[in-house]
Order: C-alpha cells, then structure tokens, then sequence
C-alpha cells in the first residue's frame, strides 16, 4: 500500500468516489442522492452585484455560497437571493434548508430569514467561528 497526496482537483477520482458512497448510502436503504445544482443572480447595468449558489438534495437546499457587491448590500439583494433559492428548492420538494457562515460574515443575515445555529467550529478561522444554520420549514 501507498499513501499520494495531491493539490491536483482529480474528476475521475471525485467520480469514483461519488460512486461508492452512493453505494454505500443506498446500502444503508437511503435514496438515490440526485444533487441538483441552484444559482440565483441579479445584475444591475449588465453587472454581476449578487449571486447564490448551491444544490439540492435529499429534500434540502444547501446553500454554498451567497455574495453581494458591497455598494447594493442592505438593499434587500441577498434576502431576495436567498428567498428565491427556497423558492426553487420548494419546487423541487425540498422542506428545509442548511447553510454554514463565519462570525464575521451573515450570521445575522441569515437568522432574520429564520435560520438557526444548530453547530459551531470556535477559532475556526482563529479568533472566530463557523456557525452551522438550518432553517426547518421552508
């Protein structure tokens, strides 16, 4: 046996390994997982000013990542970005929600959407931490 360690994004790697945990979680009588990609953006002069992103699955949304240009934010752009992303993610059966943030970033932001902290990483960065948020009916 050998041990690689690599910096290199493998796809045939992350595919073989999508694979077996499918294998895995269906033989533990789970559903198939059917990741489904999500995006929301809004422009304003042809502009990028926020976007979302992030999947749905096993009847959640998993936001990954939410972004406001500086000069629109308190505008309301990532609550409609967000609310927006519920909305799909109802569509597509889901009831509840998960999204993980920083101290220094939306904790706030996202517990006035009606997200709460069920987990937390302290000093994760150092002097901070990572809050973990779920919100429970969409």
């Amino acid at each position: 046996m050998r041990f690689v360690v690599s910096a290199d994004h493998d796809e045939g790697l992350e595919a073989q390994l999508n694979a077996l945990l499918v294998a895995f979680s269906r033989a533990k009588g789970l559903p198939e997982r059917n990741t489904t990609p999500v995006s929301v953006t809004v422009e304003a002069g042809g502009n990028l000013v926020g976007a979302l992103t992030g999947c749905t699955f096993w009847g959640w949304l998993s936001i990954e990542k939410l972004w406001v240009d500086e000069k629109y934010r308190g505008q309301g752009l990532g609550r409609g970005l967000v609310m927006r992303a519920e909305r799909e993610a109802i569509s597509r059966g889901c009831g509840a929600a998960v999204v993980d943030t920083f101290t220094f970033q939306a904790q706030g932001f996202y517990e006035k959407l009606g997200y709460c902290v069920f987990g937390e990483l302290a000093d994760f960065p150092f002097g901070y931490g990572r809050r973990y948020m779920c919100k429970r009916a969409l």
